[in-house]
């Protein structure tokens, strides 16, 4: 994902190491450690509680809310690198409703869990591409839409960040594909209707039409049989087989930047 937490040291270890383990303090204060990272805000019983600021000798920053040491409830962390997170947070993680802004323009803006994308989200590219729908480990994982800036869309299920399942592929000239995928591959049984008015309804294999399928042209005639590669096999005095071409293969962009 590009986003990486640093952890704050908690003031009741470093009150132990230094030897005032009886030291109790209760209030706003502040505390510096050795490394260079410094906390101003809420105290109780020794540990960041409340609201306060967490600046790491990196330069990163966060600003809101404690419980008992850790960053819990909502808060904006904003990293050195000029990635920033504004949201909840649970046991020092990011968890529940929040969005990164990262530098490179990208943003994410759904759910989070354990530090995590996980849940429903809307993840958009700086180049225009979109991912909306569900996630699961950093992942689009189950039901979601990807748009892509040249205007083609897939409306289908994910799994482990690519197209897995059944889904819809529209390219952008009106060409659209419904049926199996397995790994961004047209796997399986599904359907092609072509701009030119072709309707093919039959098996894939690879991204290409293989094994039995029906073609069905705009005049209403009607082609079935075998396919292998995407070319039609034709069945001919000696026995032998020939092909007739296939115009456009079942070709899906794949996703390389967040996900690859």
């Amino acid at each position: 994902m590009g986003f990486k937490m640093e952890s704050s040291q908690h003031f009741w270890e470093y009150l132990r190491l230094k030897g005032f383990s009886e030291v109790k303090q209760d209030g706003k204060g502040s505390c510096s450690w050795p490394n260079g990272n410094h906390y101003e805000g809420g105290f109780v019983n020794n540990m960041m509680d409340g609201e306060g600021v967490y600046t790491f000798a990196s330069g990163s920053v966060y600003n809101g809310s404690f419980v008992k040491g850790m960053r819990d409830g909502q808060g904006k962390y904003a990293l050195s690198d000029g990635n920033n997170y504004v949201g909840s947070f649970k046991n020092d993680m990011m968890d529940g409703e929040g969005v990164i802004n990262f530098v490179s323009g990208s943003v994410y803006n759904g759910s989070f869990s354990r530090g995590m994308l996980d849940g429903q989200g809307r993840y958009t590219w700086q180049n225009g591409t979109n991912y909306a729908g569900n996630f699961k480990n950093d992942m689009p994982d189950g039901q979601g839409v990807f748009s892509f800036p040249n205007g083609d869309v897939y409306n289908g299920s994910f799994s482990k960040g690519m197209f897995n399942g059944q889904g819809i592929y529209t390219w952008s000239d009106g060409e659209y594909y419904e049926g199996r995928w397995i790994n961004h591959i047209c796997e399986g049984q599904g359907v092609v209707i072509y701009t030119d008015g072709r309707v093919y309804r039959g098996s894939f294999h690879k991204d290409s039409r293989s094994g039995f399928g029906i073609m069905t042209y705009p005049d209403g005639s009607v082609e079935e049989g075998n396919w292998q590669k995407g070319k039609k096999v034709k069945v001919i005095e000696n026995n032998c087989y020939e092909s007739s071409p296939y115009t456009k293969s079942c070709i899906v962009s794949m996703i390389k930047d967040f996900f690859g």
